[in-house]
């Protein structure tokens, strides 16, 4: 048989008075004592009945914060007026370009930490039910903003990093050949903006499947330069940052 040691004996014994003072607490009688939140009687006069009275609406609360637009509008807006000049920036080498997209997406981190605050403020003042039903979809829509930042940085660091230190230039051919995907995906953006601007969600399958076949033209296009970088003549360092791109911008289009 198991003998308990001096320290388990501590222990048994110790939760043995615990269970008698419970039950000694039982055995009182409680039926004409009514519920306290406090152990002694203490009269407060100085609180007002808890009514609501003149309640301000949450709409007029967040009207005092700056750009309150909706935030996912406001997403795509971010992404379009950073992907642009970006891509732009490393296919002309334009360093100008390329600091002012890495200002702005810098600065927009902070702000989606604010707007989601600000947002979960709301949840809270509305109905619990309401609000279970609305939280999946909000947490949903602010990890899409936050992976389109992630997705545009990790784009831009290293297309600033290579364009500020003159390394080799993009071909030519990369050019030619990425230019009309990139167009197609600025026009997706826009697509998405008027979907969520006029709530034309029944459009969003047949939007679906358009981002569907731009991101195969990515993804054939990544395969054709990973062939093309076995050739020894092929600049390596401006095709490394190239396929980055090329695979950040088939990122976006998936959030």
């Amino acid at each position: 048989d198991y003998i308990p040691n001096c320290a388990e004996t501590g222990i048994i014994g110790a939760m043995s008075g615990v269970i008698g003072s419970v039950q000694a607490l039982e055995a009182i009688d409680t039926t004409d004592v009514a519920p306290l939140c406090f152990p002694y009687e203490v009269m407060t006069t100085f609180l007002r009945e808890d009514d609501p009275v003149d309640v301000v609406d949450v709409e007029e609360i967040l009207k005092n914060g700056p750009d309150v637009v909706e935030n996912q509008i406001r997403c795509i807006d971010f992404a379009k007026s950073s992907y642009c000049p970006l891509t732009e920036g490393f296919a002309k080498e334009n360093l100008r370009l390329l600091r002012r997209a890495s200002m702005e997406i810098r600065k927009a981190k902070p702000l989606h930490k604010i707007n989601r605050r600000r947002e979960m403020i709301g949840l809270r003042k509305i109905d619990p039910s309401l609000a279970i039903e609305k939280n999946t979809w909000f947490h949903l829509g602010e990890n899409s903003c936050m992976q389109m930042h992630y997705c545009l940085s990790r784009m831009c660091d290293p297309t600033l990093e290579h364009v500020d230190n003159n390394f080799e230039p993009i071909s030519r051919q990369c050019i030619e050949e990425f230019r009309p995907m990139r167009n197609e995906l600025v026009f997706l953006i826009d697509k998405t903006r008027a979907l969520l601007e006029h709530r034309r969600f029944r459009d969003a399958d047949a939007l679906r499947a358009e981002c569907d076949r731009v991101k195969e033209q990515f993804s054939l296009t990544r395969k054709r330069l990973i062939d093309r970088m076995q050739d020894e003549s092929e600049s390596l360092g401006a095709n490394y940052v190239y396929l980055n791109i090329l695979q950040e911008s088939q990122e976006l289009i998936s959030t």
